[in-house]
């Protein structure tokens, strides 16, 4: 619905609405020329209409003996008539006639210009708004359901870096076992060394002395052929002796060749043992490394996972104050509501106590009338009557004063209404930045590299 406005706020808005020359006299004392021409500018650029729209009838483009020349002004007003008297009627539930466009009446002109000047001032200013406020409220939203499914992803990143802490402590677990059973394994044959040394200090003497007697009977061998020798010519009878003799020796010579060979076995089977003894120590010292590294990597991950614990509860802050602004913008989206329905209430009652105004006004005027044509002496009451005009125009003025002091206060208010949603937004905006940055900080952090992992892992797996 339109408001009520005087001539020079008429000329105001639709100036600089508009664009166009719109003068004291196009409102006071409108011509049709001019009342056509700013209608045709606010359809255009204001509604949008194109100006093909203007030129013709769709209806007409088939008859073949019409003369463009003589319809152009006539289809011009009709369309122009088509277009404003639907705005008029859904927008200000005016109805506009033909002879308002071709001959404009002075008082219902200035109502159809009001109608035009108050919505270009406040409702295409209002639209703006709320058609801005809504594509940044759902920017927003769209931010929200980006860190949403953000945070879904660093979740799904922690269960998978959760899940790789499980396999690194079982391998852990069987790394420990494995040193255990090595240590037990290093402390029996380091318990074993000291008398496998002795029995190899013991093998060592005896094969020496071995040895020795082996050289001594080899000498007695030698001395007891050439006794034979000598021998064997005079004492025939005592050589089946001799030979027996010799048997035994060599018998005894067996079996000292084979503790001497039992010697060699048991030495290099203790070198063996002494050898796998090293290779113990030094695998030792490999698990010994591989467990530190372990035990340093499972802090670090304890580390990250405390600070995505940290990142996760900060996150679900940020999201309860989106929500509670979300919660915000709904209350001042339903104030500015309220607001437009106190607007268009207001003007209801306006536009009431004007019709209850003009009809008061035309009674009086008819009881002043009929007072001077009955009773000449009547002139009291006709003075009487005549004042009550003028305190009815006082009235009306005064609630005219009223009523714009009402719409300059709404006004305020929703330019107030829109500061704080700016600010708002500012606000929001900063948080978001600042919640995007310790997410790509966290993401950083908890970034897992599987090639380390499984070359470490090949590492143990080899030493194993």
């Amino acid at each position: 619905m339109a408001k009520l406005l005087d001539a020079r706020t008429i000329v105001h808005h639709l100036s600089v609405g508009l664009r166009y020359s719109v003068t004291d006299a196009d409102v006071n004392q409108p011509r049709s020329e001019r009342i056509q021409s700013i209608y045709h500018e606010f359809a255009i650029k204001i509604l949008g209409v194109p100006e093909s729209s203007f030129t013709m009838l769709p209806t007409l483009d088939g008859i073949q003996d019409r003369d463009p020349d003589l319809h152009r002004k006539s289809d011009f007003l009709i369309l122009l008539y088509t277009v404003m008297s639907s705005f008029f009627e859904d927008f200000g539930s005016l109805k506009l006639s033909m002879c308002d466009l071709v001959n404009p009446n002075p008082k219902n002109a200035r109502n159809f210009l009001a109608c035009l000047a108050d919505f270009v001032h406040f409702y295409k200013f209002a639209d703006d708004i709320f058609t801005r406020t809504q594509e940044q409220f759902a920017e927003h939203r769209k931010n929200i359901e980006i860190s949403e499914s953000l945070m879904k992803r660093k979740e799904r990143d922690l269960d998978n870096v959760k899940g790789e802490l499980e396999v690194t402590n079982r391998r852990k677990a069987e790394l420990d076992s494995d040193i255990e059973r090595l240590a037990v394994k290093f402390n029996r044959l380091y318990a074993e060394e000291s008398t496998l040394r002795e029995e190899i200090m013991a093998c060592i003497a005896q094969g020496e002395k071995i040895d020795g007697r082996k050289k001594e009977i080899e000498a007695e061998t030698e001395s007891t052929r050439q006794q034979i020798e000598l021998l064997s010519e005079d004492l025939m009878p005592s050589a089946r002796e001799v030979r027996d003799d010799i048997e035994q020796l060599r018998k005894q010579k067996m079996e000292y060749s084979e503790m001497s060979n039992n010697s060699r076995n048991v030495n290099a089977r203790l070198i063996g043992q002494m050898t796998e003894c090293g290779q113990l120590n030094i695998n030792f010292e490999k698990y010994e490394a591989n467990l530190q590294k372990l035990h340093k990597l499972a802090e670090e991950l304890k580390e990250k996972e405390k600070e995505y614990s940290y990142a996760k509860t900060e996150s679900s802050d940020r999201e309860q104050a989106i929500n509670e602004l979300h919660d915000k913008m709904e209350d001042v989206k339903m104030e500015m509501e309220n607001g437009k329905e106190k607007h268009e209430l207001a003007w209801t009652e306006q536009k009431e106590f004007l019709s209850q105004m003009e009809t008061k006004k035309q009674e009086v005027r008819a009881d002043i009338s009929r007072a001077n044509k009955e009773n000449t002496k009547a002139s009291a009451e006709t003075r009487l009557k005549i004042k009550e005009v003028s305190d009815l125009k006082s009235e009306r003025s005064k609630m005219q004063r009223d009523f714009e002091r009402q719409i300059k206060e709404m006004t305020e208010q929703v330019e107030a209404v829109i500061l704080k949603h700016n600010k708002t937004m500012s606000k929001v905006t900063k948080s978001m930045r600042k919640y995007a940055t310790n997410l790509n900080e966290i993401e950083n952090a908890v970034r897992y590299d599987p090639g380390q992992d499984k070359h470490d892992t090949h590492d143990s797996n080899s030493i194993v």
